[in-house]
This record gives C-alpha cells, sequence and structure tokens, in this order.
C-alpha cells in the first residue's frame, strides 16, 4: 500500500486532493524513542533546547512530535533537531471538513477537545515507534532521571528488563520541582535552577512502555498483550523529575506552596556540560 485518500459520504474517489502516503515506521531494535505528543502555542526556545540535549546525552533515538501552532523561536529549535535526526515532526491535525476550535490558545483552552487531541498525538507515537525497543511519553518540562545517568536503553536492558522479564511497561513515580519555590540551585539551566522538588509520588506517572509487548496505550495507562504486564518501578532509582508551577498543579489538594520541600542535587552533577551543549546550540540556532 504506498497511499490513501480522505473523502465524505457522498465523494467520488476519482478527485486528487486528500491523498496521503502511508508511512511504514522504522526499525530500531534497539532503539529508545520518545512520544512528545503535541507542541503548540508558547515553548521556551532555550528550556526546549536544554530538554533535547539531555535526551541526546541519554542515548534517545528519536523524539515523535505532532506540531500545532507554535512561537516563531521554538519551531526553529524543533526545525534544528529534525534535521540532526533526532525528532520527527508531523502536522496535526490534520484538515478535515467543517470548522472547529481546538482550543490550544491559553484564553480558549478546551479540555475534551484537547484531551481528544492528545490521545490522536498518543495513537500516532504508537504507530510510527512500533519498530523501538522501548517508548517513554513524556511532556517537554519531564526528563527522566537515574542516579548514575546510565543512557535509557543501558539501564533498561541490563538492570531493569532482567528483573521483569515479563513487563510490558514501567511505570515511573513523578518528583515535581516546582517553580513557584524559588531559585535553589544554579542558574541558567532549568534542571539545575530549580533543585527542591516533592517527594516522589505514585499516582502521577508516566510510562516507558516496549512497542511488541503492549496492546494500546493513552498518557498515563498502558494495557499489555497477553502474557505480559505493567510494572511499577516504585523502588528503584530512576524517577521522572517534572519542572512546574503551582497554577499546573491541579492534581493537588490545598497549597502548592505549603509543600514539604526536599533537596535534590543529582542534575547539578552534570549541570556543566549540560550547559556547554545548551550554549553551542543556542549559538547555532541564532537565537
Amino acid at each position: 500500500m504506498i497511499n490513501i485518500q480522505l473523502i465524505g459520504k457522498m465523494e467520488s474517489c476519482s478527485i486528487s486532493y486528500n491523498v496521503h502516503p502511508v508511512l511504514y515506521p522504522e526499525i530500531k531494535e534497539n532503539g529508545f524513542g520518545i512520544c512528545a505528543k503535541i507542541a503548540y502555542n508558547y515553548l521556551n526556545p532555550l528550556h526546549l533546547i536544554e530538554w533535547f540535549e539531555y535526551q541526546k546525552m541519554m542515548g534517545v533515538d528519536m523524539v515523535l512530535i505532532s506540531l500545532q501552532s507554535l512561537n516563531k523561536d521554538a519551531y526553529k529549535v524543533l526545525r534544528y533537531y529534525e534535521r540532526e535526526g533526532i525528532t520527527t515532526i508531523i502536522s496535526f491535525p490534520n484538515d478535515m471538513p467543517g470548522k472547529l476550535d481546538r482550543g490550544f490558545t491559553l484564553q480558549q483552552w478546551h479540555y475534551h477537545q484537547s484531551s481528544h487531541d492528545e490521545q490522536v498525538a498518543v495513537y500516532s507515537c504508537k504507530e510510527f515507534l512500533q519498530g523501538f525497543a522501548f517508548v517513554a511519553i513524556i511532556d517537554f518540562d519531564e526528563i527522566i532521571v537515574n542516579d548514575r545517568f546510565s543512557k535509557y536503553t543501558h539501564i533498561l536492558m541490563s538492570e531493569i528488563l532482567p528483573l521483569y522479564p515479563d513487563a510490558s511497561a514501567f511505570t515511573l513515580n513523578v518528583s515535581f520541582f516546582i517553580t513557584d519555590w524559588g531559585v535553589s540551585g544554579v542558574e541558567p539551566l532549568i534542571t539545575s535552577k530549580y533543585i527542591r522538588r516533592t517527594c516522589p509520588l505514585a499516582y502521577r506517572y508516566k510510562n516507558i512502555y516496549m512497542p511488541n509487548r503492549t496492546e494500546t496505550i493513552d498518557t498515563h495507562r498502558i494495557w499489555p498483550k497477553n502474557g505480559y504486564l505493567r510494572v511499577s518501578l516504585q523502588s528503584h532509582n530512576i524517577i521522572l523529575h517534572h519542572y512546574r508551577d503551582c497554577n499546573k498543579l491541579d492534581m493537588f489538594p490545598g497549597d502548592c506552596m505549603s509543600y514539604p520541600k526536599y533537596t535534590d542535587n543529582k542534575m547539578i552533577k552534570i549541570m556543566p556540560k549540560l550547559y556547554a551543549r545548551v550554549v553551542a546550540t543556542k549559538k547555532r540556532c541564532k537565537l
């Protein structure tokens, strides 16, 4: 199969518009992919560079992004990494009949439509990245961290998978590094600037899944194929760091500013190396 055509109910297949090529997934037997879902509205370009450079240090092979409307400098950064070959950008959403406000602006955010579009992006990841060994579904304000900063595939294949040979996915606890708590580390990188966090939380999790062992997925949940299990890594040293402000912590009860604070210095250890990479890339992007 080479092409597929989308047509309306009363339209003829002989017309030539809305023809799309069928894309077959790249096979990366030991590859690690990231589903970053949707890039939209405004993304800080320097934070985006920091995020990508960290993923490169961790051995990520591909980041898949569904592109909505985006600020100019962030778009420039994404195109830079696309040329490098570490990211694939797909247009989203596809043109459909009628007019629909998709609600991705700060002033108009429609929960149900946005959640629907996010799930479409996750399903796209499932298809595009099905030839990879491992795929993580995380956002641009999240990074996966382990104590030794081993590359993702190495720590999964040498340490975690041997312990759980029937796993289809690994669920990570999340520590929130809340920016409203103020600067507690070393500027200018966001990962070394904010080093105070919440305790690891098991109920606000993200996953690393294995496509060949997984039936279907959404942003937070995994449905394994028969014979496989989703494993929660609550006692392992691999965890998700999530950087955000109090206004976005709607999953927490009470006043975010009063939560217990814990100091976590792990990202300070690699700050000089990561910062050098960010500065070099910023220069290449002419930002």
